[in-house]
């Protein structure tokens, strides 16, 4: 049982802060960078934070992924019943949105990002056509995380919709 809370803190924990991520940029930064008295500044802030935040979305995914695992483990679920229960496909539904959400963010941060940012030593010119494309990629994975948070916390209450 033990080990069942503390990764269910973890899980938790690492989830509520790579959203709050996401929300922190789509808040603030982006809400900045519009500002007249930021648009200098503009590609170097939001190149910054998402160079900064690249890798600590890895981490996070990592500590998920781990956590998610014991989880299921831990609720007898790693076997069979997987497959067969209600709750079980619905652990499996939520572990497949989360190999397509990190597929896509890996997509988003190592072959398309890149193509929307250019850094020349002190500057950074970004290139807007693939702004657009990058931007709409995130908040189709932001929106993924928000089904995941659905689905994890109907799957914490034993309710399924399988």
């Amino acid at each position: 049982m033990t080990l069942y809370i503390v990764a269910l803190i973890v899980h938790v924990t690492c989830a509520a802060i790579w959203i709050g991520g996401n929300v922190f940029f789509i808040s603030l930064i982006r809400l900045l960078g519009h500002k007249p008295e930021f648009l200098a500044l503009r590609g170097k802030i939001i190149f910054a934070y998402v160079m900064a935040y690249r890798l600590a979305t890895y981490i996070l995914f990592m500590l998920i992924m781990l956590s998610g695992l014991i989880l299921i483990y831990e609720r007898g679920l790693l076997n069979q019943q997987l497959y067969q229960s209600a709750v079980g496909r619905m652990a499996l539904f939520k572990l497949s949105l989360f190999a397509f959400l990190m597929g896509l963010q890996m997509f988003h941060d190592f072959i398309f990002g890149p193509k929307s940012f250019e850094s020349n030593g002190g500057s950074v010119v970004m290139h807007e056509s693939h702004r657009r494309a990058n931007r709409i990629i995130g908040q189709f994975v932001f929106l993924l995380s928000f089904l995941m948070l659905i689905a994890g916390l109907l799957l914490s209450r034993g309710i399924s919709f399988f």
